[in-house]
């Protein structure tokens, strides 16, 4: 399941139950962030919550295919190792 367009502070108090249901659909495997248009630190916030969450389930999480825009946040906060696991 794709996550697609802005996860900023402006926006992720709304998609925050979106985002955790991608993760949780993809439990096992990698969410697809290449439709991000915008990410900051409270969306790269929720991606991690959601990881998170997903792995204290018991399930393997990462993401994959970081847009341009999402590779720069995640690189920004350290965390582009973690794409594609």
């Amino acid at each position: 399941m794709p996550i697609a367009g802005e996860l900023t502070i402006y926006t992720v108090a709304q998609r925050k139950a979106e985002v955790l249901a991608a993760f949780a659909a993809e439990a096992g495997g990698t969410v697809d962030l290449s439709g991000i248009t915008d990410l900051d630190g409270a969306g790269v916030q929720l991606l991690m919550f959601a990881e998170a969450a997903t792995r204290s389930q018991g399930a393997t999480a990462g993401w994959r295919d970081p847009s341009r825009v999402a590779a720069e946040a995640l690189g920004v906060a350290g965390l582009m190792p973690k794409a594609g696991r």
